[in-house]
């Protein structure tokens, strides 16, 4: 990175540095990477896919400083049911989770699903999500597609167990009033 010189070479390696440098937990280097990048993106006109590229950046340099409430602003202006992209969901999720808005990250975790239907981990936080909204039969679904697609651990029976519990705790609680 330092041995390029011209603006137009780093202008467009730096992307590719500040999600480099994120996912290697160097926050740091993200961080001052992305300052670059729109010191020299600023003052041009640019296309409405670069605008989400940046806003991705954003989110991830604000994901890696712990900073979901940041996410969210630069990602949500971005997002709609057409984006395709299931690193923009799960960064979504995750702050959304961060922030305890459970409703909203089941809303960004469906999405990612509809681009990853396979993922195990998708699944399994989505029981959790469902779990925090109370909504017990949408964690037994959830957690049975956690374990169809392979993911077994001891947090999928608890919410298995504690669904089931509170579904048993609801119906008497109905039956009492009938």
């Amino acid at each position: 990175l330092q041995a390029l010189t011209s603006k137009r070479q780093r202008a467009k390696v730096l992307p590719v540095a500040v999600q480099f440098y994120a996912r290697a937990g160097r926050v740091a280097a993200a961080r001052e990477s992305l300052e670059e990048y729109l010191e020299l993106l600023r003052g041009q006109e640019g296309s409405v896919e670069s605008a989400r590229r940046l806003a991705g950046l954003q989110a991830l340099v604000a994901s890696a400083e712990n900073r979901p409430y940041d996410v969210i602003a630069a990602l949500e202006p971005m997002v709609g049911s057409e984006t395709t992209n299931p690193a923009v969901w799960q960064l979504l999720a995750e702050a959304y989770d961060r922030t305890d808005q459970p409703g909203r990250a089941v809303k960004a975790l469906n999405q990612y699903r509809r681009l990853n239907p396979q993922d195990a981990q998708v699944a399994r936080e989505l029981s959790r999500q469902y779990a925090k909204l109370g909504d017990w039969d949408k964690v037994l679904n959830a957690v049975g597609l956690a374990e169809s697609l392979g993911s077994a651990d001891l947090t999928l029976k608890l919410l298995r167990y504690s669904a089931l519990i509170n579904l048993a705790s609801t119906r008497r609680d109905q039956s009492h009033l009938e």
